[in-house]
């Protein structure tokens, strides 16, 4: 047998985390002297020991090492890890594409101007539903103006053509989001299944426009509110996002357009 310090030369294993392994049943010692407390180990165990290093330098949590050596098969466990790896990939991926963002739009902030305006009151053909997520936002909108055009196939679109979305949620979902899109119209038509319609009252807003990646609009919603609060408004009702320009008519994300309406009041 071998003394606990040998046996943690021999494998390149620190002491600490051998008596770790003994606490929680992961690899206990051969023998341990009841009168010193000295551990002992078996050369055998150096196998045992290798694998468990192994397992921890691929990412697998303690646990699972756990459930391994209770019987769980290891092609399991190796599997469980490899769709967590792939994951964790994706993720680190987004990760650089914020970076990336963050870096190359540092001072994009400073471009941003927050102007006042009064929408005039005007008559929208509406519809709300749930989205998974926001790829879904393009078939959404594409299927309201086909519904509507089927009732209503001489309807007049109003010029220049004012369209919003609104997110109806009362926080923040990233997939199965409530949504609400609207597109004011000459007048009011034939309601049907999904699209109804409505008049929207004449509105004063705050308006900022974004230009490039729906990424970066987390900057233009926090520079709106921080803008709105310093000078002295109140929000009365959700804000709105028009798509001006996107990717169904320019493929270069640096160009899309996306205007940020909050209703405001004194």
């Amino acid at each position: 047998m071998i003394k606990i310090g040998d046996f943690s030369k021999m494998a390149k294993v620190t002491i600490k985390a051998l008596r770790y392994y003994d606490e929680i049943g992961l690899l206990k010692p051969s023998y341990i002297d009841r009168d010193t407390s000295y551990r002992y180990y078996e050369t055998t165990q150096l196998t045992e020991l290798s694998k468990i290093v192994l397992l921890r330098q691929i990412g697998v949590p303690i646990e699972d090492i756990i459930r391994y050596k209770k019987g769980t098969s290891l092609e399991e466990i190796l599997k469980e890890r490899r769709t967590a790896a792939i994951q964790n990939l994706e993720n680190s991926k987004k990760q650089l594409l914020h970076i990336d963002y963050l870096l190359k739009e540092k001072e994009k902030i400073m471009d941003y101007q927050a102007i006042i305006k009064n929408v005039p009151e005007c008559v929208v053909y509406f519809r709300q539903g749930i989205i998974k997520n926001f790829s879904e936002i393009t078939s959404f909108i594409v299927d309201a103006e086909r519904e509507v055009r089927e009732n209503n196939p001489d309807i007049k679109i109003v010029e220049p053509n004012y369209c919003y979305i609104i997110y109806l949620d009362e926080e923040f979902y990233p997939k199965n989001m409530l949504i609400e899109y609207a597109e004011a119209v000459v007048k009011e038509g034939v309601a049907s299944k999904n699209v109804q319609f409505k008049t929207v009252p004449e509105t004063k807003v705050v308006s900022l426009l974004h230009k490039g990646s729906y990424n970066g609009l987390t900057d233009a919603y926090a520079y709106i509110t921080k803008w709105i609060r310093e000078n002295g408004y109140t929000i009365i009702d959700r804000p709105r996002e028009r798509y001006i320009d996107g990717h169904w008519n320019n493929k270069k994300e640096e160009d899309w357009l996306t205007e940020i309406q909050f209703p405001i009041a004194k």
